[in-house]
């Protein structure tokens, strides 16, 4: 008699029906990821958001946050280049999350000193 085992394989939460993807999900957004830019960092007096030309385009919200996870600053940019005056902030670490019109968010790390 032939021995039959079934296939109780697990399903794979990395491809199975509720896979969820949390990088980027082409190679335009994971270029417009590459090339956010702030300096000079660590910054003391001012730091300079650059965004790709399609993200200015149509504009992504900028929320600054401490490592205690409060907001330190919002707005909203349509333009390559912003500068943040970060003098007021106190010294440390912040993430830098820009988030587009379809919900998807890149987060850049930033030293205040």
């Amino acid at each position: 008699e032939e021995d039959t085992e079934e296939d109780d394989d697990p399903i794979d939460p990395y491809t199975g029906p509720d896979a969820t993807l949390d990088g980027p999900t082409s190679v335009t957004d994971y270029t417009a990821a590459q090339h956010v830019q702030i300096f000079p960092n660590p910054a003391t007096h001012n730091a300079t958001l650059v965004i790709p030309p399609a993200l200015a385009h149509e504009g992504v919200r900028v929320c600054v946050f401490g490592l205690n996870g409060r907001m330190v600053y919002e707005t909203r940019v349509q333009q390559e280049r912003t500068v943040l005056d970060v003098s007021s902030w106190s010294k440390g670490m912040y993430l830098i999350e820009l988030t587009r019109l379809d919900g998807q968010q890149f987060v850049q790390r930033m030293a205040v000193h």
